[in-house]
């Protein structure tokens, strides 16, 4: 009686890249029908983003967390970091402590206003070994008598 037959169908919806949590999106006269031949409503779009395995999202920058040996860190290590664009080499400097942040500029998200990228930060934390060969525990004790005499931290 009031001239409208449901209806469903799909559509094909572009999501812009950089979008959060709870984004809405608009679809202007994509809703229902307006009443007495009026416009068609819009259609609103609530947007459920899912993790990403590695990289965790904060804003537009992404996080990428990494364990080193403590020999890595002291040595300094090459990497490779994963990206939204393949992998990524970072060189680790020698004496990295842990809870260091290393940030590659514009390799995070991009802003829905200005397309600015966010950055990739890179968290390394250290990992320190629970078994370790009888060869490793006496170098260690080498070290540790080296470091007695000639401190090396600072």
């Amino acid at each position: 009686g009031a001239g409208m037959t449901p209806e469903r169908r799909q559509m094909q919806v572009r999501i812009p890249p950089g979008v959060d949590n709870g984004t809405r999106l608009r679809l202007r006269g994509e809703g229902e029908a307006g009443r007495h031949a009026g416009l068609n409503g819009d259609l609103f779009i609530e947007v459920q983003i899912e993790s990403h395995p590695v990289l965790c999202r904060r804003g537009q920058d992404l996080l990428y967390q990494i364990e080193l040996s403590f020999v890595e860190a002291a040595l300094g290590q090459a990497i490779k970091v994963p990206s939204l664009n393949g992998e990524i080499p970072v060189t680790v400097p020698p004496g990295t402590q842990s809870g260091a942040v290393f940030s590659l500029s514009g390799e995070g998200l991009p802003n829905l206003k200005n397309r600015k990228r966010g950055d990739l930060l890179v968290e390394v934390s250290l990992k320190t070994p629970t078994h370790l060969t009888p060869r490793q525990e006496e170098l260690l004790k080498e070290f540790l008598a080296l470091e007695e005499h000639e401190p090396s931290l600072n």
